[in-house]
């Protein structure tokens, strides 16, 4: 098994533990990295205070998970077509 995909067998077994605050950190982090707040905040059109608010009870609405996943499936699609273009020039 390669290490490449030891990590991501890792990530997953983690990833399947994380409590809600837990994973909406590490969905914003992955998305935006630093300034993943403000601008995932934006993304789901919501003032910033409410996606912290989000983070610190744990409690996150429903509807936030269902844009959550277009969110990923976008950004997946785009990484997806990058690595096509670059798979072709090797």
């Amino acid at each position: 098994m390669s290490r490449q995909k030891d990590r991501e067998d890792e990530f997953t077994r983690e990833r399947l533990k994380m409590d809600d605050r837990t994973l909406l950190a590490a969905i914003g982090e992955a998305l935006y990295r630093q300034s993943w707040k403000t601008e995932l905040a934006g993304d789901l059109n919501v003032d910033d205070r409410s996606l912290r608010r989000w983070i610190q009870t744990g409690e996150v609405p429903e509807g936030v998970w269902r844009d959550l996943i277009v969110l990923l499936a976008d950004r997946r699609g785009v990484i997806d077509s990058l690595l096509i273009a670059v798979r072709e020039r090797s």
